[in-house]
């Protein structure tokens, strides 16, 4: 078992290296990509399936390491016409004379070691990129619309972002020059930001940096472009059709290779449990791989090759335009009872501990063991499991380890069945040595592991954790590396673990509360992948508590804009045991929250669908639970939010409309609920909001003056609730904006007035409360507006003096909130616009530059604001316009 695997690059033989060591059988398969690469045949997208642990994932391994070859027409012509013995070792030898063919791969199965999930379509589609530039490709398309992006939403702030632009130096500080190197992780950091974002607003710069790309091949016109699209409703979407687009250019180039072949393992992975989901909920989670293989279906130099269980379902999607005929099916079945028998002999040949095992057993008795392996692992009649086959393998290695060699006998007589994997599990099991036994039940609570989990739950467990029984470990069948940890990062088998869970839960149970009390403590040195794992195994051990910390943690997360950890969580989510199904809603809630503030709009929808769902299935079992009823008007409002931002006017019109019917029932249930009648009060507010928007003044006034209503019923049951006065606050400055726009400018200055009174009244309370100080902020700013556009100078001025000294008490509790910065540079704006039209051009120009520095701060924390890089742009204009000595000052300070 510690024969050296090159393709491992030193590994011993584990998991899937030992397994392509020993691959066999797929003759027709090895045949079929072959020919795609050799010959002109009709274009396709060839899809292998078939269930677990028949071998997909290996197949890929096999004839990515092997198979990718081309050979000259002559010697194709002769090569095709030998037996498929021949043929393979010809394929898999041959390094003379021969094309190799480039070829990249992507699991979706696999995260990265920052936990990218290469599922989503900026990291898919990146290390598609990664992974071709070596052989000559470019990509200048698509890296510029990864780069625009990258900028747009902050990622190039993210250390744990891998490289994916060119290598060329851009002259925007040495920080990015690693940025762009194409190989190492992204260590871009903010002061590299700050200097994107400076240069941006630049116009020589602007020009420099235009020019850079059109050196590399893209046109203006596709740099305007990309720069219109909105980066997360728009160019995300487009991201696999500038890859298309560059990768079929590249393959027309004088000297580009003549084939090139892109893999997808592990189709599935995409919908993890939610598998059986129809619908949208089904299709839109792969829609980028769908719309990349669009484009590159009927290019006979491009080969695509998917692997997932179930056969793809693309042509029943209702947008798709992908239809039956563009696939080309295989079934990747079981092992033959020849090529079941040849695997067997192949392990004797290449691992050391099974033919020493072996070394004493005559031909004749070797050759009866592996019949009664075959028949042992058979689920029908010549289809021989391959998962099986190799636990078998495993059950005369752990049984060798105590002397007990093993003949055919131990493996007679045993009847054919569909599902064999726990009788062979529980075999070996019974054979091996109690240490490796303890160390297989401890591991299997894992969802990876290295050395150090290892000796720490032998340590805990007391059982043997040295180095050679780590080795020992590593050369089961079952021990695979775990690719998406990195080095010496491995995992057990998903089916091992998965029967294991199932059957043993309490042999499981002490390696949880070992894993969950060493990961807690790398939680607070800022291991992000650490709070995921901890989360995780406290809820195999109480999966209430568990899921509840999920959602808490997530909820805090997504507050703070930390969508890292909060993908991490998402990438634990598809492992984790609910209680119910009012748990399952507040999961799926929070998803749709996430996917909604990153405005993947189409999965937040069907998350909140499915939240809503879920609160449905609660409330049949339960129909007075508040929780559920609360929750759902929540989700609703969600919704319609959403749709409002959609300009999908009546849908967000329904939504609300039955947000508040979810709130109605509530307090019919429970009169004085006082999360009710808030939680009413704020959707009643976005029902207003979208009316004064639509122009439908009186509709809007309404909704505001029964939100005030509702805020006041929440609090005559609660005065001291710090959250209903900030809200009310809230929709009577909403309230008050409506006036003013209807010039009712004395029910407006009301209205403010009421609106600064809550807010006072919520300093009250909570004087240490940022977010009430940046809205008390908010209003002043309006009410200085609107005393600015009645000629009351001297009172506008103390309303905008008044707002400032708001925005700075909450950047002193805050300092890093963007928003607040962004605030207090839109009211410094307002000033010196009024400073400006009183003649007053100093002090304008001091208020002026003070608004860009707050803008800059913004953008600093928060690079990818739209609005804020708009308002900073217009600021400059003002800023050249009325003030250029000081602004060239200012640039040369």
């Amino acid at each position: 078992m510690a024969n050296v695997d090159q393709y491992g690059q030193g590994e011993s033989i584990t998991g899937r290296w030992r397994a392509l060591r020993l691959f066999t059988n797929r003759r027709s398969l090895i045949r079929l990509f072959s020919s795609y690469l050799n010959e002109d045949l009709a274009p396709g997208i060839l899809f292998f399936h078939g269930d677990g642990g028949n071998g997909k994932s290996l197949l890929l391994a096999y004839l990515r390491k092997y198979c990718g070859k081309r050979f000259t027409p002559d010697y194709w012509n002769w090569l095709k016409k030998s037996s498929d013995d021949e043929f393979i070792q010809i394929v898999k030898d041959a390094v003379e004379n021969v094309q190799i063919v480039p070829c990249a791969a992507i699991d979706f199965g696999l995260t990265t070691p920052s936990a990218e999930s290469y599922k989503q379509a900026f990291y898919g589609l990146a290390s598609l990129r990664r992974q071709l530039v070596p052989f000559g490709f470019r990509f200048p398309v698509f890296e510029y619309a990864l780069f625009w992006y990258s900028y747009k939403t902050g990622l190039l702030s993210d250390s744990q972002l891998k490289s994916v632009l060119p290598t060329e130096e851009l002259d925007i500080g040495a920080e990015l020059v690693n940025y762009f190197s194409g190989t190492s992780y992204g260590g871009i950091g903010k002061s590299a930001m700050n200097l994107v974002g400076k240069y941006v607003f630049n116009q020589d710069f602007k020009a420099k940096f235009t020019r850079f790309w059109q050196q590399r091949g893209v046109h203006q016109n596709d740099i305007e472009k990309i720069e219109l699209m909105d980066p997360e409703s728009e160019l995300i979407n487009y991201l696999p059709d500038f890859f298309a687009q560059d990768l079929k250019a590249a393959m027309k180039k004088p000297g580009a290779p003549s084939r090139v072949a892109l893999m997808f393992d592990t189709h599935e992975s995409f919908w993890g449990e939610k598998r059986d989901k129809a619908g949208a909920t089904y299709y839109s989670q792969d829609e980028w791989l769908r719309r990349l293989l669009f484009h590159l279906k009927g290019e006979p130099t491009i080969l695509a090759i998917v692997a997932g269980r179930e056969k793809p379902r693309w042509a029943d999607a209702t947008k798709s335009r992908l239809a039956a005929g563009d696939f080309d099916l295989h079934l990747v079945g079981h092992l033959s009872s020849a090529d079941a028998d040849e695997f067997l002999q192949k392990t004797e040949s290449e691992d050391d501990e099974f033919r020493q095992i072996l070394a004493n057993y005559t031909e004749d008795d070797k050759a009866a063991l592996r019949r009664s392996l075959i028949n042992y692992t058979k689920v029908r009649e010549n289809e021989v499991h391959p998962f099986y086959l190799g636990l078998a393998v495993d059950i005369i290695l752990a049984a060798g380890q105590q002397n007990n060699n093993l003949t055919a006998a131990d493996f007679a007589g045993k009847p054919l069945a569909e599902q064999k994997e726990e009788e062979v599990i529980d075999r070996f099991l019974s054979y091996g040595n109690l240490e490796v036994v303890n160390a297989v039940y401890a591991l299997a609570a894992c969802r990876s592991f290295n050395k150090e989990i290892f000796v720490a739950l032998g340590n805990e467990l007391n059982f043997q954790s040295t180095t050679a029984a780590f080795e020992i470990l590593r050369g089961f069948s079952f021990v695979w590396q775990a690719e998406r940890r990195g080095a010496g990062w491995y995992q057990i088998h998903d089916l091992l673990r998965r029967l294991l869970e199932k059957n043993h839960f309490e042999k499981l149970k002490p390696a949880h509360k070992v894993l969950e009390k060493y990961h807690r403590p790398k939680i607070a040195d800022g291991d992000e992948t650490a709070i995921a794992e901890a989360i995780y195994h406290a809820n195999r051990l109480d999966r209430k508590r568990g899921a509840d910390e999920w959602i808490m943690v997530f909820e805090e997360q997504l507050k703070n804009s930390r969508y890292q950890i909060c993908r991490t969580l998402l990438d634990v989510r598809n492992e984790m045991l609910l209680e119910d199904e009012f748990q399952l809603g507040l999961v799926s809630q929070n998803e749709g929250n996430f996917y909604h503030s990153l405005s993947y709009y189409a999965l937040a929808v069907q998350e909140y669908n499915e939240a809503i769902a879920a609160y449905n299935q609660a409330l049949q079992v339960n129909p007075e639970l508040i929780q559920a009823h609360n929750s759902k008007g929540n989700v609703l409002q969600s919704r319609g939010d959403l749709e409002d931002n959609l300009s999908k006017n009546d849908d967000a019109l329904e939504s609300y409309t039955q947000s508040i019917a979810s709130y109605d029932k509530v307090l019919q249930i429970d009169p004085d609920n006082v999360k009710a009648y808030s939680n009413k009060g704020g959707v009643l507010q976005s029902r207003g909001d979208l009316e004064f928007k639509l122009t439908r003044y009186k509709e809007a006034f309404q909704s505001y003056q029964a939100a005030v209503e509702s805020y006041d019923k929440a609090l005559q049951s609660d005065s001291r609730n710090v959250a209903a006065h900030n809200n009310k606050g809230l929709v009577l400055q909403s309230r008050g904006d409506l006036e003013f726009k209807l010039t009712h400018y004395d029910a407006a200055l009301e209205s403010y007035t009421q609106s600064i009174a809550s807010y006072d009244k919520a300093l009250q309370l909570a004087p240490k409360a940022p977010e009430a100080h940046n809205n008390k902020g908010l209003v002043l700013k309006s009410r200085g507006d609107l005393e600015s556009k009645l000629i009351c100078h001297n009172d506008a001025f103390q309303s905008y003096q008044a707002a400032v000294e708001s925005y700075d008490e909450a950047l002193r509790l805050a300092p890093n909130d963007p928003e607040v910065h962004n605030n207090k540079g839109r009211v410094l704006k307002s000033r010196g616009l009024l400073r400006i039209s009183l003649g007053e051009k100093d002090e304008a120009c001091r208020d002026l530059t003070a608004a860009r520095v707050e803008f800059s701060c913004s953008l600093e924390i928060a690079p990818h604001n739209k609005k804020v890089q708009n308002r900073r742009q217009t600021l400059e204009n003002l800023i050249n316009e009325h003030c250029r000595e000081k602004a060239e000052t200012a640039s040369e300070a």
